[in-house]
Protein backbone atom coordinates (compact mmCIF):
# COMPACT_ATOMS: atom_id res chain seq x y z
CA UNK A 1 0.00 0.00 0.00
CA UNK A 2 1.36 3.39 -0.97
CA UNK A 3 1.29 5.76 1.98
CA UNK A 4 1.59 9.56 2.14
CA UNK A 5 5.34 9.33 2.77
CA UNK A 6 5.90 7.19 -0.33
CA UNK A 7 4.43 9.15 -3.22
CA UNK A 8 5.94 10.67 -6.35
CA UNK A 9 7.50 14.11 -6.08
CA UNK A 10 4.82 15.47 -8.39
CA UNK A 11 1.99 14.13 -6.20
CA UNK A 12 3.80 15.41 -3.10
CA UNK A 13 4.02 18.91 -4.61
CA UNK A 14 0.32 18.86 -5.60
CA UNK A 15 -1.01 17.58 -2.28
CA UNK A 16 1.24 19.74 -0.10
CA UNK A 17 1.59 22.92 -2.16
CA UNK A 18 -1.61 23.02 -4.18
CA UNK A 19 -4.15 21.32 -1.87
CA UNK A 20 -6.43 24.35 -2.23
CA UNK A 21 -7.13 23.15 -5.79
CA UNK A 22 -8.51 19.78 -4.62
CA UNK A 23 -12.23 19.12 -4.54
CA UNK A 24 -13.82 18.58 -1.13
CA UNK A 25 -14.14 14.83 -1.79
CA UNK A 26 -10.47 14.63 -2.84
CA UNK A 27 -9.49 16.42 0.39
CA UNK A 28 -11.49 13.93 2.45
CA UNK A 29 -9.92 10.98 0.60
CA UNK A 30 -6.45 12.45 1.15
CA UNK A 31 -7.22 12.93 4.84
CA UNK A 32 -8.30 9.27 5.02
CA UNK A 33 -4.93 8.25 3.57
CA UNK A 34 -3.08 10.41 6.10
CA UNK A 35 -5.11 8.99 9.00
CA UNK A 36 -4.53 5.43 7.78
CA UNK A 37 -0.80 6.17 7.58
CA UNK A 38 -0.76 7.51 11.14
CA UNK A 39 -2.83 4.58 12.43
CA UNK A 40 -0.50 2.13 10.71
CA UNK A 41 2.56 3.70 12.37
CA UNK A 42 1.06 4.30 15.81
CA UNK A 43 2.04 1.92 18.59
CA UNK A 44 -0.66 3.11 20.99
CA UNK A 45 -4.08 1.42 20.77
CA UNK A 46 -5.88 4.47 22.17
CA UNK A 47 -4.30 6.67 19.51
CA UNK A 48 -5.32 4.22 16.78
CA UNK A 49 -8.91 4.19 18.07
CA UNK A 50 -8.96 8.00 18.29
CA UNK A 51 -7.62 8.37 14.77
CA UNK A 52 -10.42 6.12 13.50
CA UNK A 53 -12.86 8.92 14.31
CA UNK A 54 -11.18 11.07 11.64
CA UNK A 55 -11.93 8.62 8.81
CA UNK A 56 -14.65 9.65 6.38
CA UNK A 57 -16.84 6.76 5.22
CA UNK A 58 -18.85 8.26 2.35
CA UNK A 59 -19.37 6.26 -0.87
CA UNK A 60 -17.75 9.09 -2.86
CA UNK A 61 -14.53 8.88 -0.83
CA UNK A 62 -14.60 5.09 -1.05
CA UNK A 63 -14.94 5.29 -4.83
CA UNK A 64 -11.93 7.61 -5.11
CA UNK A 65 -9.79 5.21 -3.08
CA UNK A 66 -11.21 1.95 -4.53
CA UNK A 67 -8.27 1.44 -6.91
CA UNK A 68 -5.71 2.18 -4.21
CA UNK A 69 -3.80 5.25 -3.11
CA UNK A 70 -1.30 5.29 -5.97
CA UNK A 71 -4.03 5.47 -8.62
CA UNK A 72 -5.88 8.10 -6.56
CA UNK A 73 -2.77 10.30 -6.48
CA UNK A 74 -2.19 9.85 -10.22
CA UNK A 75 -5.83 10.67 -11.08
CA UNK A 76 -5.82 13.84 -8.98
CA UNK A 77 -2.51 15.04 -10.45
CA UNK A 78 -3.81 14.35 -13.98
CA UNK A 79 -7.10 16.17 -13.26
CA UNK A 80 -5.26 19.23 -12.00
CA UNK A 81 -3.00 19.28 -15.06
CA UNK A 82 -6.04 18.96 -17.33
CA UNK A 83 -8.47 21.31 -15.55
CA UNK A 84 -6.38 23.72 -13.50
CA UNK A 85 -3.10 23.99 -15.41
CA UNK A 86 -3.21 27.80 -15.28
CA UNK A 87 -3.34 27.64 -11.46
CA UNK A 88 -0.25 25.45 -11.15
CA UNK A 89 3.23 26.92 -10.83
CA UNK A 90 5.04 25.39 -13.80
CA UNK A 91 8.62 26.08 -14.83
CA UNK A 92 8.65 28.49 -17.79
CA UNK A 93 11.64 26.63 -19.25
CA UNK A 94 10.76 22.91 -18.99
CA UNK A 95 7.14 22.90 -17.76
CA UNK A 96 7.79 20.86 -14.60
CA UNK A 97 5.64 21.40 -11.53
CA UNK A 98 7.36 23.50 -8.88
CA UNK A 99 7.30 22.59 -5.20
CA UNK A 100 5.08 25.47 -4.06
CA UNK A 101 2.82 28.06 -5.69
CA UNK A 102 5.45 30.77 -5.02
CA UNK A 103 8.60 28.84 -5.97
CA UNK A 104 10.91 30.38 -8.55
CA UNK A 105 13.32 27.45 -8.79
CA UNK A 106 12.53 24.41 -10.91
CA UNK A 107 13.21 21.09 -9.14
CA UNK A 108 13.76 19.37 -12.51
CA UNK A 109 16.06 21.69 -14.49
CA UNK A 110 17.19 24.18 -11.78
CA UNK A 111 16.00 27.12 -13.89
CA UNK A 112 15.30 30.22 -11.78
CA UNK A 113 13.02 33.17 -12.48
CA UNK A 114 13.38 35.24 -9.31
CA UNK A 115 14.15 38.29 -11.45
CA UNK A 116 10.58 38.18 -12.81
CA UNK A 117 8.96 38.47 -9.38
CA UNK A 118 7.18 41.75 -8.86
CA UNK A 119 7.19 42.59 -12.57
CA UNK A 120 4.51 45.15 -13.57
CA UNK A 121 2.12 42.47 -14.86
CA UNK A 122 2.64 40.29 -11.77
CA UNK A 123 -0.39 40.47 -9.50
CA UNK A 124 1.15 38.38 -6.71
CA UNK A 125 2.47 41.45 -4.88
CA UNK A 126 5.74 39.63 -4.20
CA UNK A 127 8.74 41.85 -4.64
CA UNK A 128 12.05 40.62 -6.03
CA UNK A 129 14.84 39.99 -3.54
CA UNK A 130 17.30 42.89 -3.18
Amino acid sequence: MILPGHISDEAHFVFNGFAHLLTETERLAWRNLQVQFKRHHSEDDATRRGLSNWLHHSPEVGALLADGPERFYRRVVRRLYDERRADLNLCPKCGSLCRTPEACLCPACNHTWYHLRGAPNDSSGIQPPP
